[in-house]
């Protein structure tokens, strides 16, 4: 457990497999571990400067992805989120981000950070034989991965926490793609239902 929560003793532990979120106090006290982390990771990899990133509206990215996790959800709240974003963080340390690009990197971090956002706590098979909304809506395929991605991409279509603003065209489609292939393929497939 961290005891020194100054602010250099988390962030240089951040880049460490056994760093553990919730041993961070000065980020549980704040009530934002998943902004403090997110903003830790993108600016350690360079990627305001690379990709010439709205720093304000990153910040209200963060603080609206924040607040859309149910803190009272034991699991899927924003410490999870955060302590997966500390460990794509770190697996890029390893070695990997020699392999990818500065936007590749952006797009896994936007992934981590909203790879749970909204959930509430019910898996895709009761969705699916509930017959809820949200697995009619997702044709009863990951439908949960699908739902935490429309609501990521809502976040990042408001102006105020759209931080890409100087980043357009085809940069742009390529990121909303690599968001959605990190963000959905990954998740187990709904065979629950068969």
């Amino acid at each position: 457990m961290i005891t020194d929560d100054s602010d250099e003793k988390w962030k240089n532990r951040l880049s460490q497999w056994d760093f553990n979120v919730l041993d961070v106090h000065c980020l549980m006290a704040k009530g934002s571990p998943l902004e403090c982390v997110g903003w830790e990771v993108i600016h350690a990899h360079d990627l305001v400067n690379k990709l010439n990133l709205c720093e304000e509206r990153l910040r209200k990215f963060l603080r609206r992805a924040e607040s859309m996790y149910d803190n009272h959800n034991p699991y899927h709240c924003s410490a999870h989120a955060g302590d997966v974003t500390a460990n794509v963080h770190f697996l890029l340390e390893s070695g990997i981000k020699r392999a990818v690009s500065p936007l590749e990197i952006l797009a896994l971090f936007v992934a981590a950070i909203g790879h749970d956002i909204g959930h509430f706590a019910l898996n895709n098979a009761f969705l699916a034989n509930s017959k809820h909304d949200i697995a009619q809506r997702y044709d009863y395929s990951s439908s949960l991965e699908n739902f935490h991605l429309q609501q990521l991409q809502d976040i990042l279509k408001d102006d105020e926490c759209n931080f890409l603003g100087s980043v357009s065209g085809e940069e742009l489609k390529r990121f909303h793609e690599l968001v959605s292939f990190f963000k959905v393929p990954f998740a187990v497939q709904d065979f629950w239902t068969e």
